[in-house]
């Protein structure tokens, strides 16, 4: 009786560390997964965050482009109706 206690003593402990320590080796993994794939995406975040940047950085290339198109398509008509006009009218205005 004495050593089955004695026995369950010492084998309680080492029972109770290796269940200890194969939950923690589970969560250990699961920890490195779960690492792993947030790694991913946060690469995937950046590379949508970059290429916002650039297709902003068109657009307003393009507001400006279209900006100048337009006064340049204004100065163009003006000129147009410039030329339009009789010579007696261009002589006088």
């Amino acid at each position: 009786m004495e050593y089955a206690l004695g026995f369950t003593l010492i084998l309680l402990p080492l029972c109770m560390r290796i269940v200890t320590a194969d939950a923690m080796r589970k969560r250990t993994q699961y920890m490195q997964q779960i690492d792993g794939e947030f790694r991913a995406i946060s690469d995937q975040m950046c590379d949508v965050q970059s290429q916002l940047e650039d297709a902003e950085r068109q657009q307003r290339q393009y507001a400006i482009r279209r900006s100048r198109l337009l006064n340049e398509i204004a100065a163009a008509r003006g000129e147009l109706e410039r030329l339009r006009r009789p010579a007696g009218v261009r002589m006088a205005a």
